[in-house]
């Protein structure tokens, strides 16, 4: 790479000025996911009343007890597996 003027100039990304070598379809696909992620996990803990009731016939009195456990056991494997993720990257 050279340091001509062609390599210095800087995308915008709406007020954001992009770091030179980072595209407009780079922080447009950052953007996409960031928002589809969010709707996966809105989607998840709305949805999870769903799944108990109409799936799987749980009843409403013992589906705070679930939702309970599901979210200990889901931080509990995020906690011991999270150094080993972070190694991996």
């Amino acid at each position: 790479m050279t340091n001509g003027p062609e390599n210095t100039r800087s995308v915008r990304f709406g007020p954001v000025r992009l770091q030179p070598g980072v595209t407009f379809g780079n922080a447009l696909a950052l953007v996409y996911g960031n928002f589809m992620t969010i709707g996966g996990l809105v989607f998840v803990s709305i949805g999870q009343a769903y799944v108990l009731n109409a799936n799987l016939g749980v009843p409403r009195s013992g589906q705070g007890g679930i939702s309970g456990d599901l979210a200990f056991w889901s931080e509990l494997i995020i906690v011991l597996t999270i150094g080993v993720f972070g190694v991996l990257s």
